[in-house]
């Protein structure tokens, strides 16, 4: 059991980190990759490893970033959900903190 885990996904680089659609499609792409079962299976048992390490060893987990990597996560709605298509049509919306 992973229980209360962060789970980071990480999509590939974008060819053109100045457009919207590029980004748009390289995060479609990584989502679409990590809702394959097998892939899942395999970040989701890496995630629990880590986890039960750190647990054993009273680390937390370490959340800076790396060059060139934003985060975007849960509380405030973007306006953009309809201009971007990840194939769920009236179904999409985006957080952040």
């Amino acid at each position: 059991q992973v229980s209360n885990a962060v789970f980071t996904m990480l999509s590939n680089n974008f060819h053109d980190p100045y457009s919207l659609s590029n980004i748009a499609m390289t995060i479609r792409r990584s989502i679409i990759q990590l809702r394959d079962p097998n892939v899942l299976e395999l970040e989701i048992a890496v995630v629990d490893g880590l986890m039960r390490n750190n647990v054993r060893n009273n680390k937390l987990p370490d959340f800076r970033l790396v060059p060139n990597e934003f985060v975007a996560n849960s509380n405030l709605r973007y306006d953009w959900a309809d201009l971007v298509d990840f194939s769920y049509k009236d179904k999409c919306q985006f957080y952040t903190t």
